[in-house]
């Protein structure tokens, strides 16, 4: 997995190309719905319907975890947030387009 290049605004603007979108989880294949605006991400999984969201100061503190380490497994991001798993999805897109 490369590493290290991924910045807030890089994701947000490849992200923007997903609006709207039925994505899935790595793990635990969870479906959720992908939204983004200019405040952050916001998900809502198909099994609750409750929104959730990461504004953009934890998009970007996963982002420096992911840069300093790469690691795709919510649990490494379980300090900064609880839904990891779905801000994942998209890292992990983003740098699969890129490769």
């Amino acid at each position: 997995m490369k590493m290290g290049n991924i910045t807030l605004q890089g994701l947000k603007t490849f992200s923007k190309k997903m609006n709207r979108m039925m994505l899935q989880t790595g793990a635990r294949h969870s479906k959720f719905l992908f939204f983004v605006d200019d405040f952050g991400f916001h998900y809502i999984p198909e099994s609750t319907q409750k929104p959730r969201t990461h504004e953009d100061h934890y998009i970007e503190r996963v982002i420096e975890r992911f840069n300093q380490g790469g690691s795709l497994r919510p649990v490494d991001y379980s300090d900064i947030t609880v839904n990891a798993s779905y801000l994942l999805v998209i890292i992990e897109k983003y740098i699969n387009l890129r490769d």
